[in-house]
């Protein structure tokens, strides 16, 4: 990391800070009590129905908690039946999510200008799966043909709706984008919502990811790449294995993230309560693997460093690291070797997925917006079922949430995500100060 210059190269644009954020998660419907059960140490990673899911040697999931209690999510309640034939699930997820953050900021575009400057960046990495197989099995059964066909199917199964449904229902009229990045996705449409800001393209943006793919043919075929944890089909409580030496793969899960991302100065304008601070991004890929990461651990080393240089810091400033850690034994080992080495003066390490599985597109997001909350609160999550980690050298965050404090300057912190197709990026998020 040291071999990258610590310059900042963007010493002239404008401060980008975070005003709002709402999460969909495994451990429930919106941002307090997501992010006060994973403060507890909480996991919300499920058994699934063995004869539904019989194709997978995998049955553990991340579901999100449904019913009517408070912070389930109960999708009759919320859409009606005509927006839930039209929107796929995890458009319906991102809908939820941006409604709490935009409550939260306190603000949404009203005068042409306004919607003129504000957009929307949304991740998702697969497209409604389930659609197309049971669309597929009617117009293949009975000689329907395009009459079995619903008037919705392809909004349900094109990937630019979730951007498409946010901008419309704010009236965001500025850039409008979606990403795809694999597990990186949502850290992705983060820093590319920051980007625009700071390089003026846009005033204020809403950034983040959703997935909804847990279903058996998923499920199955994550099995056969040899990704999904299969050793703790009867104990679903201890099956996502951040760091662990027991690790044996993943829990899919599914969830969903939005950020109100705004300038310093906008945010100013109009009294809002500023969260943290976004300070940089870091994208670059391995070249090496369509799955696996490059031993070496160069792409999450660069990824890192370019976040800093985007920032202008060096790396001591970097004081906790909210670990991609996806509880594979490859990964995590290479990506807990790259810590240690990079950054030897040993960080709080973090990294939510033992609590909430892998959400796929989803993670880089939510994972981004828990940063924000530990910059803003000074507390880190514990990592839930870290026993025996297998790298020394690390002050990873275990059984216990950590207070997180410095002896001057203010908090800052890399949110690191790594995805299938070589790609890697890293966020450099901080507390805000004057």
């Amino acid at each position: 990391m040291a071999a990258v210059p610590m310059v900042n190269l963007r010493a002239a644009t404008r401060r980008v800070v975070v005003t709002g954020i709402g999460l969909v998660t495994p451990l429930g419907c919106g941002t307090t009590v997501t992010w006060n059960r994973l403060l507890r140490g909480d996991v919300g990673t499920v058994a699934v129905d063995a004869r539904e899911y019989e194709q997978s040697r995998s049955l553990v999931a991340a579901l999100i908690p449904r019913g009517s209690e408070p912070g389930q999510m109960d999708m009759a309640a919320r859409f009606s039946e005509a927006e839930r034939r039209v929107m796929a699930p995890a458009v319906r997820y991102a809908l939820l999510a941006a409604e709490e953050a935009v409550q939260q900021a306190g603000w949404a575009p009203t005068t042409e200008e306004q919607q003129e400057r504000t957009g929307v960046v949304m991740g998702i990495n697969m497209t409604d799966t389930q659609e197309i197989i049971s669309t597929s099995d009617q117009y293949g059964a009975g000689g329907g043909g395009a009459n079995s066909i619903g008037r919705h199917f392809i909004p349900r199964i094109s990937l630019n709706i979730a951007a498409g449904q946010l901008s419309m229902r704010y009236n965001c009229r500025g850039p409008v984008q979606t990403c795809s990045n694999a597990c990186a996705t949502g850290s992705y449409a983060v820093g590319d919502a920051f980007r625009f800001i700071r390089d003026g393209y846009a005033d204020a943006m809403l950034a983040g990811s959703a997935d909804a793919n847990v279903f058996p043919l998923a499920m199955a075929g994550f099995c056969r790449l040899g990704a999904l944890s299969t050793a703790y089909n009867s104990d679903p409580a201890h099956a996502s294995r951040p760091f662990d030496a027991a690790r044996d793969g993943f829990v899919l899960g599914e969830g969903a993230a939005v950020l109100v991302l705004e300038s310093l100065e906008h945010a100013r304008q109009r009294g809002a309560e500023v969260l943290a601070e976004v300070l940089g991004f870091g994208l670059c890929s391995d070249s090496f693997h369509a799955t696996a990461p490059r031993p070496d651990g160069d792409g999450s080393r660069r990824a890192m460093a370019l976040a800093l240089r985007d920032a202008g810091l060096p790396r001591e400033a970097v004081t906790h690291v909210n670990a991609h850690a996806t509880a594979t034994p490859v990964g995590d080992g290479i990506e807990a070797r790259v810590l240690r080495d990079q950054l030897p003066h040993a960080p709080l390490v973090s990294a939510i997925k033992g609590a909430l599985g892998h959400m796929m597109a989803a993670s880089g997001g939510v994972e981004a917006a828990v940063t924000a909350l530990s910059c803003q609160h000074g507390r880190v999550p514990p990592i839930a079922n870290l026993t025996q980690p297998d790298v020394d050298g690390i002050d990873y965050v275990r059984d216990e949430q950590r207070e997180w404090s410095v002896s001057h300057g203010r908090r800052i912190a890399l949110s690191n995500s790594f995805g299938f197709g070589c790609v890697n990026t890293s966020l450099c998020i901080a507390e805000f100060q004057d």
